[in-house]
C-alpha cells in the first residue's frame, strides 16, 4: 500500500501576483514532484496590506483552519513578514512542528534559529557588495552611491547591509533615498536630480510616507520614467524592464533549497544537523539594451555576465544552414 502523503505548509509573506511568488513555488515545486509532498499556501499579503489588523485577521483565519484540519508535517515561510509572524505564533500554532524559511534579508533575525532546534531555512544574501563593484567598473565617474529605500521589514534589513559596506569603499559617499520620507509625488522629483556622478541601486519602493502603496512593476516603471541614470538591482524581478542589472538573487534557487532542506527533515533528518544556509547561488545578469541606452561598454562585464535582451545574429541563427551552403558550393 502507497503511504500517506506528507503536507506542508508554505506561509507566503505577499500575495499570488507579487513577482517574486511563481519562480518561489518553481523552485519548491521542482524537488516536491513525485514525492508524495502536498503543498498548501498562505497569503499574508503584507506588500499590500501592512496594518495590525489585517495580521490579527490572518492570525485569526489561519488558527481557524488549523482547527479544522489535520496537523502539517512541516511548515515553510517565504520572505521576511512570514517569519517574524511564525517566531511570534509557533508556539501557539506549530508547537511540535520542524520549520524551514527562506527569501529572509534580515541576516540577525535569520542568523539566531541556529540557536532553536525547531527551524531551519536559507538567507537570501544579497550580492550587494558585487554589484556596487559592477556599478563602479561600468561608472568609473561615480563618486556617491544611492540607494533607494522604504520602510518594509526586508528594506530596512537590506539598508542595515548597505550601510555596513561603506568601509569597504574609502572614498565613495554613501546616500539614502527613503520613501519613509517622500510621497511617491515627492520621490520622482527627487529621482529626476540625481547628478551624473551617482550610481543609484533599488533595495525597495513600495510603500511611501503617507502609507500609499504601489506593486512592484508600477514602482518601477515610476523610477524608470523618472531617473536619467542606469539602475542597479539585486534580484531577478524587474530584470528585462529598464534595470540595467546586478549580482542577483535567483527566488527559485531559494525556494529550491529550502525545499530540499524540508524533504530532509521529512526523511527524518535532524534539523540540529542543517545550519542556517548563509551563502545565495547568486548570478551577474545585465540587460544588453539598457546597456546600450546609457552607451556602456560591454567589455568592462565580469567574465560570467549573462546578458539579456541581446539583438540575435543572424549568424548564430543560421550557423548550421551556412555551412552546409558553403560546403555544398565548395
Amino acid at each position: 500500500a502507497t503511504s500517506p502523503p506528507q503536507h506542508v505548509l508554505l506561509i507566503s509573506s505577499y500575495h499570488p501576483g507579487f513577482p517574486t511568488f511563481f519562480q518561489q513555488i518553481t523552485g519548491i515545486k521542482s524537488v516536491f514532484a513525485g514525492k508524495n509532498i502536498l503543498l498548501d499556501v498562505e497569503f499574508m499579503d503584507k506588500k499590500r496590506f501592512a496594518d495590525d489588523e489585517t495580521e490579527a485577521n490572518f492570525l485569526t483565519l489561519l488558527s481557524h483552519k488549523l482547527s479544522h484540519t489535520k496537523a502539517y508535517d512541516a511548515v515553510m515561510t517565504a520572505d521576511d513578514d512570514a517569519l517574524l509572524f511564525l517566531l511570534k505564533h509557533k508556539a501557539r500554532l506549530f508547537p511540535s512542528q520542524p520549520a524551514v524559511f527562506f527569501g529572509v534579508n534580515n541576516i540577525a533575525t535569520a542568523k539566531q534559529q541556529n540557536m532553536r532546534r525547531d527551524i531551519t531555512g536559507v538567507i537570501e544574501a544579497v550580492s550587494m557588495q558585487e554589484t556596487i563593484a559592477l556599478m563602479l567598473e561600468l561608472l568609473p565617474e561615480t563618486t556617491t552611491v544611492l540607494a533607494l529605500a522604504d520602510t518594509t521589514p526586508s528594506s530596512l534589513g537590506d539598508l542595515a547591509t548597505f550601510r555596513s559596506l561603506a568601509p569597504v569603499f574609502p572614498g565613495l559617499r554613501f546616500a539614502e533615498l527613503s520613501l519613509g520620507d517622500s510621497s511617491f509625488g515627492e520621490f520622482t522629483g527627487k529621482l529626476e536630480n540625481i547628478p551624473a556622478d551617482t550610481a543609484v541601486l533599488l533595495l525597495s519602493a513600495y510603500v511611501d510616507k503617507t502609507g500609499a502603496r504601489m506593486p512592484f512593476a508600477d514602482s518601477l516603471k515610476l523610477i524608470i520614467d523618472h531617473l536619467p541614470r542606469p539602475l542597479f538591482h539585486l534580484w531577478q524581478h524587474g530584470l528585462g524592464e529598464g534595470i540595467l542589472g546586478g549580482k542577483v538573487i535567483s527566488h527559485e534557487q531559494q525556494g529550491r533549497t529550502a525545499a530540499e532542506m524540508v524533504v530532509r527533515i521529512l526523511g527524518g533528518e535532524a534539523i540540529t544537523s542543517m545550519p542556517v544556509v548563509e551563502q545565495s547561488p547568486n548570478v551577474t545578469v545585465v540587460d544588453y539594451q539598457v546597456l546600450q541606452k546609457f552607451n556602456l561598454p560591454k567589455n568592462r562585464l565580469p567574465p560570467d555576465t549573462i546578458l539579456i535582451n541581446q539583438p540575435h545574429s543572424f549568424y548564430n541563427q543560421y550557423k548550421y544552414q551556412i555551412w552546409l551552403s558553403l560546403l555544398f558550393i565548395i
